[in-house]
């Protein structure tokens, strides 16, 4: 086992940076600079403007595929300590799930699109799978220190913005040609 110079350890230790100056009291702000989605959506359009995501919150969803995936947002913003309610029905809340299968001749099965407006947020596919995908874009653009856990009190603040995202092969993974690796 190699040793790791003291001198390169101490660099690393002081280039580390905490949580000084910083509270609770602060709106997390997520800038288009900020976003990095991967895989890279199909298409994604900004908004100078941006959207404040209140402490309280609700989530609405039409279907019971959609309250399946109202369910694990409602798991990602609580534990933001944020205050979430799910109601069944078609925008009656400010963050939006919808199914619907007369996307699925331009969304497939996977493919979803996610709006983020003054309304709230928008997301819509045309099957569970595609509103799963979303959640994982909308983790991806929400603030990474919401994943530890950190407390909001004044709300969130995202970008306004337009996703459509389809996935451009029906398969999902990378292909490694294992010869050529070893």
């Amino acid at each position: 086992m190699k040793k790791i110079p003291f001198l390169f350890l101490i660099i690393i230790i002081s280039s580390c940076k905490g949580f000084e100056g910083t509270t609770s009291e602060d709106v997390l702000r997520v800038e288009s600079k900020d976003i990095s989605i991967i895989p890279k959506p199909s298409e994604l359009t900004y908004s100078s403007s941006s959207v404040t995501i209140p402490r309280v919150s609700s989530i609405c969803y039409n279907t019971a595929e959609a309250g399946e995936a109202a369910a694990w947002l409602t798991v990602l913003l609580k534990r933001a300590n944020l205050e979430v309610e799910e109601l069944g029905g078609n925008s009656c809340g400010n963050w939006n799930l919808t199914t619907d299968e007369s996307l699925k001749s331009s969304l497939g099965e996977e493919g979803y699109i996610l709006e983020i407006k003054n309304e709230g947020l928008f997301l819509q596919a045309a099957t569970s799978a595609g509103l799963f995908y979303g959640i994982q874009t909308i983790r991806q653009i929400l603030p990474a220190s919401l994943e530890s856990s950190v407390s909001v009190s004044n709300g969130i603040e995202l970008q306004q913005l337009y996703i459509k995202d389809v996935p451009r092969y029906s398969w999902r993974g990378t292909m490694v040609d294992i010869s050529r690796s070893f």
